[in-house]
């Protein structure tokens, strides 16, 4: 398996590999975010790390699913297998 650095940058061929890399970041994210500032609809998560605060553009806290476990619930909700 390729390091989670690399893996977005390898080509991918199903929706499955897809869901595989959004699960693996989803679980990565509580390690690296800092805060999470909530403005209307909106989550805006920042990472300080060695002294930089590097910020993530808005997410539409309607639309993202932060925890991996409700996203594999939705993904098999609306994922069909061939």
């Amino acid at each position: 398996m390729s390091s989670l650095a690399e893996d977005p940058q390898t080509p991918k061929k199903t929706i499955a590999e897809f869901a595989g890399i959004t699960v693996r970041v989803l679980n990565y994210l509580p390690k690296v975010v800092s805060n999470t500032l909530v403005k209307d609809d909106y989550k805006i998560l920042t990472s300080d790390i060695a002294g930089t605060t590097k910020i993530v553009r808005p997410i539409n806290k309607n639309l993202f699913i932060q925890n991996s476990h409700a996203f594999n619930l939705a993904f098999a909700k609306v994922h069909i297998t061939a």
